[in-house]
């Protein structure tokens, strides 16, 4: 069994509605995450959660992903908050690497680390205490 099916195989949640600050990148660079490294493009959104973790994410991804909360207005830098999205995950329970879905960048899971999946098969790593405070989860139906 992958990565994704076990995933798959966890309880859903769906992030909190909670406000992220949000600035686009101007040019194309790196961006280091609590993860690793992780590449940019122009006009990526760059991400500032809760605990003033950083992250990209692309620009198509998020402005279907994303809300603009006034006086901010979409697609202008300022304050966003996630559209409900059910997700499915898992605590890491060992050290693991997972490729994003840009096909060049690695990040880390560490344990205790969730390992995230969404509906496109995209997976992603949220530290314990930040995954605590912005996800909430589904109830499970027969």
């Amino acid at each position: 069994m992958g990565l994704l099916e076990k995933i798959r195989g966890g309880r859903k949640y769906i992030k909190r509605p909670m406000a992220v600050e949000v600035v686009f990148a101007q040019e194309a660079g790196v961006l280091q995450t609590l993860e690793g490294a992780v590449h940019v493009l122009p006009g990526d959104a760059l991400l500032t959660g809760v605990e003033g973790e950083r992250w990209p994410v692309q620009r198509a991804r998020f402005d279907a992903s994303y809300s603009a909360r006034p006086p901010t207005r979409q697609g202008e830098a300022g304050t966003y908050i996630k559209r409900p999205m059910a997700v499915h995950a898992i605590p890491a329970t060992q050290p693991g690497q997972i490729l994003l879905d840009n096909g060049r960048d690695t990040i880390v899971a560490t344990p205790g680390d969730w390992l995230v999946a969404d509906v496109s098969g995209s997976i992603w790593v949220v530290a314990a205490s930040i995954f605590a405070a912005t996800y909430t989860s589904l109830p499970e139906v027969d």
